[in-house]
């Protein structure tokens, strides 16, 4: 493994210090903090779930006044081990994904995908400054779901979210997030990733079909400024390196910098919204082998998502989103001369198709169509948004808040 020089820690608390003093000199408007991870949307009169994310996957609802926020990111956020682009996170390098994967993630899945949404309070409800939120992201090849084609992963996977608020104002939060990936009745013997080695000897020893991933810290504002109609957002996410992969790679975590503008014009929800995720390495490479080469596999420097989101409410509790945007990774060059490789780099375009239905105050359901296509090695001569041939996967997402 290569050494690397990171300044980023120091970088990183810094941003911190700042954030967290703009958090302060908020004044409590009404309104419910939300996962930025999220576009804004007008918001019911409901304490509707939020949040695709990597990643980035859709809890969400619709409310008459205020702006609501509701994302796909990470979503295209933050899938784990989705073919998705790195929104939805593995809890390391995205390298543990699916098989037949080439560009591994879920919804910032932005990870696969994951879509949040969150909703104001009832004005007349005295909120608790905490609160707890379950998101579970349930997917499955598309192809596989058709039975198109041989060579796909037929299971059904499962990325799990709880996320555990503090809200300092009606506007700004702290969330803690420990992610899980399983999958619904599994091969308990399958290895956790068909492109790595398994087993103690310069593997992985946890299981596809279920291990821990890395541990979000979030710091959220949903109205870092207001103008005009429109609301600008951000986040500052730290992730504990708890996952397998990322302690084998000598990880020391991970940063996620997002932030977006949105805006509501009648129906119509518009969000454009940007994600820096940092890999803090101290080292080129890993201890994990490439199952393929033998040689150790190369970690992730940095992951760059531009998303837009277009929603459309049919009513107070129904709504359908559109995302789209690009997913720009760069792995580390392998500099020892008896392994060199140069950095790497993968563009790929990622979309979403997202429908949510808010069922109780407690209680919202999506689901939807999410994938990406890599344009350097594309899998059709032309991209056609949601055709089997890209490899994406169909999803249900339920999010539960207390």
């Amino acid at each position: 493994m290569q050494n690397k020089s990171a300044m980023a820690i120091t970088v990183l608390g810094l941003v911190l210090t700042g954030f967290v003093a703009q958090g302060q000199t908020v004044s409590q408007d009404q309104g419910q903090a939300k996962d930025t991870k999220s576009s804004t949307k007008k918001v019911v009169n409901k304490k509707s779930p939020s949040t695709k994310l990597v990643g980035i996957k859709v809890a969400q609802a619709n409310t008459p006044s205020a702006p609501k926020a509701k994302s796909v990111q990470a979503g295209v956020i933050e899938n784990a081990n989705n073919k998705a682009t790195g929104l939805v996170d593995t809890g390391a390098d995205d390298s543990a994904a699916k098989p037949g994967v080439s560009s591994p993630i879920p919804a910032a899945r932005a990870g696969g995908k994951t879509t949040t949404s969150a909703v104001q309070p009832d004005e007349k409800k005295k909120k608790s400054k905490f609160g707890v939120k379950w998101i579970s992201y349930n997917a499955m090849d598309v192809q596989a779901a058709e039975n198109s084609a041989k060579e796909v992963d037929r299971e059904v996977r499962a990325w799990e979210q709880i996320n555990l608020n503090y809200r300092f104002t009606d506007k700004f939060s702290f969330s803690v997030m420990p992610q899980i990936w399983h999958t619904w009745f599994g091969n308990s013997a399958r290895p956790q990733s068909p492109s790595l080695k398994s087993g103690p000897d310069n593997g992985l020893e946890q299981p596809y079909a279920g291990y821990m991933m890395n541990t979000g810290l979030k710091l959220t504002h949903t109205e870092l400024a207001k103008y005009k109609g429109f609301v600008w957002d951000g986040q500052i996410r730290y992730d504990i390196p708890t996952s397998e992969y990322s302690q084998k790679a000598g990880e020391i975590g991970q940063t996620w910098l997002t932030t977006g503008i949105a805006k509501s014009l009648g129906k119509f929800d518009f969000k454009i919204y940007t994600i820096f995720r940092y890999y803090i390495e101290q080292y080129n490479t890993t201890t994990v082998v490439d199952a393929k080469t033998g040689l150790q596999a190369q970690l992730t420097d940095y992951r760059l998502y531009s998303l837009m989101d277009i929603g459309y409410n049919w009513s107070k509790k129904f709504s359908t989103t559109v995302e789209t945007g690009t997913l720009n990774t760069v792995k580390h060059a392998d500099t020892r001369p008896q392994s060199y490789r140069i950095a790497t780099q993968t563009d790929e375009i990622a979309t979403t198709l997202d429908f949510s239905y808010v069922v109780t105050d407690n209680l919202t359901l999506s689901t939807g169509l999410f994938e990406t296509y890599d344009m350097r090695k594309p899998p059709t001569p032309s991209y056609t948004p949601f055709d089997v041939q890209n490899g994406g996967e169909v999803y249900l997402q339920a999010t539960i808040s207390i």
